[in-house]
């Protein structure tokens, strides 16, 4: 297949960046194509990918959301707001409407340059048990369906999301039936009954400056707490926004700005190499600790040792990118997935370049060796 051409809109709402683009003809995968885009040094970088499905008709106009690491979002309040501004500006409308895969949203311009979102009718569970991690939350915590799912939790300090969130989500996902798919996490502190300070654990993204679905969930649960008024200022490391639930309607208001328009050029090879070696559950985080020339192989390729804590020191044979030098190998930190035979061996977890060298995958500092990690966290 040819080289591909596509043309773009990037922009920006309370910090969080989008990749907004006319659907893909093409068969390509849109997943790997938004790994790509979204990458800030090989691509043109952001925290989500919006297509914009083709449609006769000027009013109404289906939207898909990609994550960082491919994974597809039911919907993106943020993302739904730049997007909608762009189609108003295109269309000279006042209003469209988006139909998404979390639901039917109607946007319209609103004052100071502003973008009025009315959201899907949330859904929302006060009786969650979290058993061991119940603490974290005063009062108990609040699941609120908005077509993606969120987990809002009551804190005093929002910033130990960064630690907490990842954990929870794993936690959760994996270990309990009342969170059947992987869910975004957000931690609410209570400022007053019109204000609240919130950050976010987005799935697929990690921490972001804001998250506008979030936003909505979190007034959501504290008002199913009774704790905030009809209309909240919720504010966020990217600025604020104004929701107002009334208990049916829910509205979202915020900014919306349009950064720049380009064209990138694609080559479908490289879509192609955007790929993991291994299922999700069985990578965990290692640190090299040896590198040495091995004979093995086809093309030149390197012996690797690495420490994965109480799994011992596994070893691999691996042909890697040439942008590595050896020396510069020894204490990196990596992702890898473990040998399920008694064998002392491991897969690096990682990218292959145009030539099918791996480019090594760097896991989470915080994480020590031997500990289970996902791509949310890479």
């Amino acid at each position: 297949m040819k080289d591909l051409t596509l043309s773009f809109i990037k922009a920006s709402a309370l910090g969080n960046d989008f990749v907004i683009l006319s659907a893909i003809e093409e068969e390509i995968d849109l997943g790997a194509l938004s790994v790509l885009l979204s990458d800030r040094r090989e691509g043109i970088g952001c925290d989500q990918v919006i297509f914009i499905e083709d449609t006769s008709n000027k009013e109404e106009f289906k939207v898909r959301f990609f994550n960082a690491d491919g994974s597809e979002a039911e919907a993106c309040g943020n993302g739904t707001r730049c997007v909608s501004k762009i189609l108003m500006d295109q269309t000279e409308t006042e209003e469209v409407f988006i139909d998404t895969a979390g639901g039917y949203l109607k946007c319209r311009k609103a004052a100071d340059n502003k973008i009025s979102v009315k959201m899907s009718f949330p859904q929302w569970n006060a009786d969650i048990n979290l058993r061991e991690y119940q603490k974290i939350s005063d009062p108990a915590p609040v699941f609120v369906d908005l077509g993606n799912p969120h987990l809002i939790c009551f804190v005093e300090d929002v910033d130990h999301i960064s630690t907490l969130g990842p954990i929870l989500e794993e936690h959760l996902y994996k270990h309990d039936t009342q969170f059947p798919e992987r869910l975004n996490v957000g931690f609410v502190r209570l400022l007053d009954k019109e204000t609240i300070a919130l950050k976010v654990w987005e799935r697929g993204s990690g921490l972001t400056p804001a998250c506008g679905s979030g936003a909505c969930a979190a007034v959501v649960a504290a008002k199913a707490r009774g704790l905030v008024s009809e209309k909240v200022n919720v504010y966020q490391e990217g600025g604020g926004l104004e929701i107002n639930f009334n208990g049916s309607d829910l509205f979202m208001t915020g900014e919306a700005k349009i950064i720049y328009s380009g064209e990138i050029i694609i080559n479908p090879d490289m879509l192609e190499a955007i790929k993991t070696f291994q299922p999700l559950d069985e990578v965990y985080a290692g640190t090299i600790v040896l590198v040495q020339l091995s004979p093995e192989g086809d093309k030149e390729s390197y012996e690797i040792f690495a420490d994965f804590g109480e799994f011992g020191r596994r070893k691999t044979t691996a042909a890697l990118a040439n942008s590595y030098e050896m020396t510069q190998l020894f204490g990196k930190a990596i992702a890898g997935v473990l040998s399920e035979d008694d064998s002392d061996s491991f897969t690096l977890l990682g990218y292959l370049d145009e030539e099918d060298n791996i480019l090594l995958m760097d896991r989470p500092p915080h994480l020590k060796n031997g500990e289970r990690i996902t791509n949310d966290a890479l």
